[in-house]
């Protein structure tokens, strides 16, 4: 049930889910259940990303197990079980080429990129299908979505972004200074892939909102819809300047610094001054806190990712209220320390 993926084109097909390798077999399992419970009747290939043969486990062997147990159930929906092998599935560099690998021999019309371990909600491609239907000319659709707690338990849901419908052209601006959507929440037409170049690899855990970035300014469009669409584990990184763990993004910040995604000269200064605030009131936590090592920290990563001779961010501590961030004076006295010793 589970062969390598065919290049050769097959027309039929209409979407293609994505499937990205996560080790955890339980949640795989959990995913595929989602993925089975959709009611829609379109030909769909899954095509399924594996780490390399040289892996010392066998996931390919693993997941033909997992499909056989459901084989009753899969022989009767719209899916087809493909793989592919890809390197290092571990590094967001390697991981993210092999995104691009994999959409770039995908044969349906719509591409939906799903790690396997998230799940679907039950009304998913209902959605996508309904919307389809209704409007014919979209090139890309967008929902909600939930992220779990380790119980399953539904810890938050992404915010409402818009009214439900084609957006406006004002919807670029939820891209400036983060990333409020996720694989799972968006399926798009693979020829918008295509045209925009994919995800850029280097960017690691910020290159799928760097691509949102782009795909915002597009002339073409884009549909939202204000419901849940996917379920995401509690540890997947979403493209915010801090990752679940408080910790610095280097990633994030280099969208900014290298001005890669589609930014006016306009949109980097509000970027850069939202995520100086978000930034500097979070070290001021660390202080207040008395966790001056985790502060130190993200300066020192801070100024690592950033142009040293970058004033701006230094004019954005000194505008900053000092009801709102007490230690104002003693982080810009470390940065000035910190820089003098990288410059020496």
């Amino acid at each position: 049930m589970l062969t390598p993926h065919c290049l050769a084109a097959d027309k039929q097909v209409e979407f293609t889910i994505v499937a990205l390798f996560q080790p955890c077999l339980k949640k795989s399992e959990t995913w595929l259940q989602s993925l089975l419970r959709q009611g829609h009747r379109c030909r769909t290939e899954v095509l399924l990303v594996l780490p390399p043969l040289a892996n010392r486990v066998d996931y390919k062997r693993l997941w033909q197990q997992l499909l056989e147990d459901y084989r009753e159930v899969i022989v009767r929906s719209p899916y087809s079980f493909a793989y592919q092998r890809a390197p290092d599935l571990d590094y967001p560099i390697a991981f993210n080429r092999a995104l691009n690998q994999a959409v770039c021999v995908a044969n349906g019309e719509w591409i939906y990129l799903s790690p396997t371990d998230n799940q679907l909600t039950k009304s998913a491609f209902f959605e996508f299908t309904a919307v389809l239907k209704d409007c014919p000319d979209v090139a890309l659709i967008s929902g909600r979505f939930n992220r779990l707690k380790e119980n399953q338990q539904v810890l938050e849901k992404s915010p409402i972004l818009e009214p439900e419908g084609v957006v406006a052209n004002t919807f670029k601006y939820h891209f400036l200074y983060q990333n409020p959507l996720n694989f799972g929440s968006t399926i798009f037409r693979k020829y918008l892939w295509q045209k925009s170049g994919g995800i850029k690899p280097e960017l690691a855990q910020s290159a799928l909102w760097e691509l949102f970035r782009r795909l915002s300014h597009g002339y073409f469009r884009w549909y939202y819809v204000p419901r849940c669409i996917c379920n995401i584990d509690l540890s997947e990184e979403i493209g915010q300047l801090f990752n679940n763990k408080g910790q610095l993004s280097p990633s994030f910040l280099q969208v900014i610094v290298i001005k890669h995604a589609c930014y006016s000269y306009q949109e980097i200064l509000r970027a850069q001054e939202a995520i100086a605030r978000q930034l500097f009131q979070y070290i001021n936590d660390c202080f207040q806190d008395d966790r001056y090592a985790q502060g130190y920290l993200v300066i020192v990563e801070f100024l690592k990712c950033i142009n040293l001779g970058d004033r701006l961010w230094l004019e954005y501590l000194r505008k900053m209220d000092q009801t709102q961030i007490t230690y104002k004076q003693e982080i810009f006295n470390i940065i000035q320390l910190v820089k003098q010793r990288c410059l020496v």
